[in-house]
């Protein structure tokens, strides 16, 4: 398979199609060879719009959903960034490339140790992977970007108070089959925007599905 001609279709039917026009969005996922970040069995259908499974019920977001996440949240060169939700670290690694400091929480043993080693090969010096329920475990600094990569029932309040002042936070809210994308900002201490950006349905976090009676 010609992966280079498959990801530069990618850019143009999937990407740029779906409103997908920052150019340092474009020139990273052109960057990334996204077929070393999919389970072998998938590896022909790592440009091709569908969620890819990675085992443990979780899938890697599509190309033009994660694409379309990471341009609304704007991620700045100095950012601080959390992810939950690791998976095989492919968006992980662009939020590297695009952002400063990341850290990534992801509860699954097998997928973190996935990861670990796929990101050795594309490390940008910048990246802690954790392992742990990135719900429950955050501590420390403020961060100016989160990314959730799973969909979670609601908005959780201690996660918006993570955010630094003019930090955002994007991530898939509701229950299927009605969800939303939503981009929440910080504008001041207690004091924040959130703006429905489009709908759509992904699989839930693993951490939020491992708690059904998870409270936000």
């Amino acid at each position: 398979m010609d992966f280079s001609r498959a990801k530069q279709n990618m850019i143009d039917s999937q990407l740029r199609t779906w409103d997908i026009i920052d150019q340092r969005v474009l020139d990273t996922f052109l960057l990334l060879d996204r077929q070393d970040f999919v389970p072998p069995k998938f590896k022909e259908l790592s440009y091709a719009d569908v969620e890819i499974p990675i085992g443990f019920n979780q899938t890697m977001l599509t190309p033009k959903l994660a694409g379309r996440l990471i341009q609304e949240i704007e991620i700045n060169s100095s950012d601080r960034i959390l992810e939950i939700g690791t998976g095989t670290g492919y968006l992980t690694t662009i939020l590297s490339y695009l952002g400063g400091d990341v850290v990534s929480f992801e509860i699954n043993p097998e997928l973190h140790k996935t990861a670990s080693i796929i990101m050795d090969k594309h490390t940008q010096g910048n990246v802690r992977l954790e392992l742990g329920d990135g719900l429950q475990e955050v501590s420390g600094q403020d961060y100016d970007a989160i990314v959730l990569t799973g969909s979670l029932p609601a908005i959780p309040d201690f996660m918006k108070n993570k955010l630094a002042k003019s930090g955002r936070m994007i991530g898939v809210f509701g229950r299927h089959p009605i969800m939303s994308a939503i981009l929440i900002s910080r504008l001041k201490n207690s004091l924040f925007d959130e703006a429905k950006i489009f709908e759509t349905c992904i699989s839930p976090l693993a951490e939020a599905d491992a708690k059904p009676e998870f409270i936000f």
